[in-house]
């Protein structure tokens, strides 16, 4: 049996290329911090991309309402939080930040920016929902993300 510590509060490194199912102590501790915030904002299964983007984004802005993110729909969580104190919506990519866009078939893209290089390609991080659970890295060109026509919420000044 498994005993864990939940009352300090770290933060929950995740690896690139790594399946997180329900078992996987990176998932039990950010389900615990979510829950901790609000047991609906837990889903059960593998680690899902909503619940690790709420995770997250609680670390970078505590003030953020979690439940109004989970309320509206992936891919116009910009629209929820712009005009929020700390937060900046734009359209350049900047460390932290999320990323959101729709790709051709209309689906709704997000992720996190890991690294903005000088000459603005960008490595973003998601979890993937196929196979669901995994913690994946896309790099993307300056061209090729300004195709997507993008939009970028940093949640801390």
């Amino acid at each position: 049996m498994i005993t864990l510590d939940t009352q300090r509060q770290s933060i929950v490194q995740l690896n690139v290329g790594t399946l997180y199912t329900d078992e996987s102590i990176e998932t039990i501790l950010i389900r615990n911090q979510l829950k901790a915030y609000d047991e609906h904002l837990v889903q059960s299964g593998n680690l899902n991309l909503i619940e690790w983007l709420l995770y997250k984004i609680h670390l970078q802005n505590s003030s953020i309402s979690l439940l109004a993110l989970r309320m509206s729909p992936l891919g116009l969580w910009h629209q929820t939080v712009k005009g929020m104190l700390d937060v900046n919506v734009g359209i350049q990519p900047a460390t932290s930040a999320l990323m959101e866009w729709f790709d051709e078939s209309r689906e709704s893209q997000v992720g996190l920016i890991e690294r903005v290089s000088p000459d603005n390609t960008i490595t973003l991080r998601t979890i993937s929902s196929v196979p669901s659970g995994t913690y994946t890295e896309l790099t993307f060109t300056e061209p090729i993300w300004k195709e997507f026509g993008p939009v970028f919420t940093r949640f801390r000044s």
